[in-house]
């Protein structure tokens, strides 16, 4: 390799291009939180429908803290697959997104303070749902609907929390996807 092209070795400023690079000066720089946050908030799946694109991962999980300290459930992760032509970015022509996410359910019902059933029980609930209306019969075990949504395609509507919109500028909470549902997938 000659002098002039590009290389990087040990010592700690190089010359990369037209550029010096020197690592003590990159070490040093502060952390730039609003470009962080951006990242993050552009790194979200839109609002929509997805299908679940088989294999997910599927973890038990034990709530540590908080009210429902001690609630045994499930965490899935995989890939989702927007199931019509969505807007990533203002500006861009809306098209297909893949993106990668987990979601947590529960079989262990805990309510809100309302009475009504919490997100992870409703998830759960309708997971057994879109087994039996996937399946045409009732499941016997937990496993049986975990394993379900581990090897078959089924639909989820997420959305976007955490991020400032036209009706709420200042949203509380870090930017997040949620699932919001969870649904049996009809051929055709």
């Amino acid at each position: 390799m000659s002098k002039d092209e590009n290389t990087v070795g040990m010592d700690d400023a190089q010359t990369i291009g037209d550029s010096r690079l020197d690592l003590d000066e990159l070490y040093d720089q502060s952390v730039d939180q609003d470009a962080v946050d951006k990242v993050e908030a552009d790194s979200l799946l839109p609002g929509g429908s997805y299908r679940s694109v088989p294999v997910l991962s599927a973890t038990p999980s034990t709530t540590k803290t908080g009210p429902n300290a001690g609630r045994r459930g499930f965490r899935l992760y995989g890939s989702f697959t927007s199931q019509k032509p969505l807007i990533r970015e203002e500006g861009l022509p809306a098209h297909i997104v893949t993106g990668r996410r987990g979601f947590g359910l529960s079989p262990e019902r805990r309510n809100k303070p309302d009475g009504q059933p919490d997100l992870q029980t409703k998830l759960w609930a309708q997971a057994v749902r879109t087994f039996i209306q996937a399946a045409g019969y009732k499941p016997e075990t937990n496993r049986d609907v975990v394993k379900f949504l581990q090897d078959y395609p089924f639909g989820i509507r997420l959305g976007q929390v955490g991020v400032p919109t036209e009706s709420n500028p200042t949203p509380d909470g870090e930017p997040d996807n949620m699932v919001f549902s969870l649904f049996h997938l009809r051929e055709g």
